[in-house]
């Protein structure tokens, strides 16, 4: 953060204050004696204080012409009798008969002469404070491009760790997907192998029968010798078989028993590498947070220079004002001045909002709340949830699909006849620059990319690159 000095602050209030004392004194003192002079009032509403102080209580207020019995004539205020109680009034909003004398004609341009000194000192001094002030507003200025090309940096890291995320998070679900596959199978195969050794066990208590009986019995039971080979053929390839097939199936379990203990180790690494990516989302959010914090303070601080420097070129104004006059020879200043598609045009007024949200700022002119500055907005702003589906207004086709700097991730569509529409703060981007689109089409989702004011959308419409009000096109109700 950048501390702002609130006592230089505070000494710009008194000089800008001292200013205006000036020109209230009129720079030379009318009345020098405690003698009464009859004056008149030349506003309406004067407020008769009780101390010769703006701030000071009201005690009563007088309207234009009344006439007031002065007394005395203190730094800018006439002391006056009212209801029978003394009261002050500026000396702004009241004025005397000329009734000086010689001697006080002579003292009054002598004092005309050291208030003309004194103001041209002022004047330099308040021009020093000037140039000191827009020194201060060009680095306030330098600091502000500097944080938003920080914020659109911050923002970039932002939008790929979430696309980073968004990927492993659909990494984890496939893997979840292959080891439930993976692990049917591997009970699949156990029941393959139950069975085997069931078939396995009937065939061995079969021969073991067989030996009993006499496995030479068997053979010599056969009528010729290729009979008796065919039949010892026929048990070698029982006995073969049986094993090859349990062997098999043990390997089959065992290879997926492999296949399960990987895909366990890349669904632990990837949850692992999930979690690394939401803490730091969550810190670069934290970092964003900060910077739009400091943005906005630098913003605040900017503001009160460019104010203060309109104050002091006001009251450096009025001053040089006074000093014309003085040179003149005129020791009556006047009163200070208060500061103060193709076919997309039959589509005008039934298209649909591209987002499901809130409108939250409009087309045109408007002041800004905090800093109190008038800009000019392009387009629209529309509050949504993050992941919230954007689609085209109108069909045409895609002639921009990236980052812009202070927009975040950008498109645009060319509806034909020089209308476009620009959709901005995209979270993901889902079409390419040339692919054609169709009213309706989703072409990204909603997001804070490049944005200040949270997730949503940024809207134009636009007619040979000139910004058109995009209410006037979205359908109402």
């Amino acid at each position: 953060m950048f501390p702002f000095d609130e006592t230089v602050f505070s000494k710009l209030i008194k000089i800008t204050a001292a200013c205006f004392l000036l020109l209230s004194t009129g720079y030379g003192t009318l009345l020098s004696a405690p003698q009464t002079l009859t004056g008149s009032i030349t506003v309406d509403r004067v407020h008769v204080r009780e101390k010769p102080d703006t701030q000071s209580a009201i005690i009563a207020s007088l309207q234009k012409g009344a006439s007031i019995a002065i007394h005395n004539h203190l730094n800018g205020w006439y002391e006056i009798i009212i209801h029978n109680q003394r009261g002050f009034v500026s000396d702004q909003f009241a004025k005397v008969p000329d009734t000086q004398t010689a001697d006080e004609e002579d003292a009054s341009q002598s004092r005309s002469l050291k208030d003309y000194n004194h103001i041209q000192h002022q004047v330099g001094k308040i021009t020093r404070n000037i140039e000191t002030r827009q020194a201060e507003v060009e680095s306030y200025a330098q600091k502000e491009i500097s944080v938003v090309a920080l914020l659109d940096e911050i923002d970039r890291t932002l939008n790929t760790s979430r696309k980073l995320t968004a990927t492993l998070h659909r990494d984890i679900e496939t893997l979840k997907q292959k080891i439930n596959e993976t692990l049917s199978a591997s009970e699949e195969f156990s029941i393959r192998i139950k069975t085997s050794d069931e078939l396995a066990g009937k065939r061995l208590v079969a021969l073991f029968k067989l030996d009993g009986v006499g496995r030479l019995n068997f053979l010599m039971s056969a009528e010729t010798l290729q009979d008796w080979a065919h039949r010892k053929y026929l048990l070698q390839r029982i006995l073969t078989f049986d094993e090859r097939i349990f062997v098999r199936l043990q390997e089959d379990k065992k290879k997926l028993e492999v296949l399960y203990e990987k895909q366990k180790i890349q669904y632990e690494d990837k949850q692992h590498l999930e979690k690394l990516q939401a803490d730091q989302i969550q810190s670069i959010e934290k970092e964003k947070s900060n910077r739009q914090k400091l943005l906005a303070d630098i913003r605040i601080k900017k503001s009160r220079e460019i104010n203060a420097i309109e104050t002091l070129k006001q009251a450096a104004e009025q001053l040089n004002a006074t000093v014309e006059t003085l040179e003149k020879g005129d020791t009556t200043p006047e009163p200070p001045t208060p500061m103060i598609g193709s076919d997309f045009i039959s589509s005008k007024g039934l298209l649909q909002l591209p987002v499901k949200g809130r409108i939250i700022s409009s087309f045109g002119k408007e002041i800004h709340s905090r800093l109190n500055v008038e800009t000019f907005r392009n387009g629209i702003d529309i509050q949504a949830d993050r992941g919230e589906p954007i689609q085209s207004v109108y069909a045409g086709q895609i002639i921009f699909a990236e980052w812009y700097k202070g927009y975040g991730n950008m498109v645009i569509i060319n509806h034909g006849n020089h209308y476009y529409s620009v959709y901005a703060h995209l979270e993901e981007v889902l079409k390419s620059k040339g692919d054609r689109v169709e009213t309706g089409e989703v072409i990204g989702t909603a997001g804070d990319t490049g944005s200040v004011t949270g997730a949503g959308l940024y809207f134009e419409v636009r007619h040979r690159g000139k910004p058109m009000d995009p209410l006037e096109w979205i359908k109402t109700g």
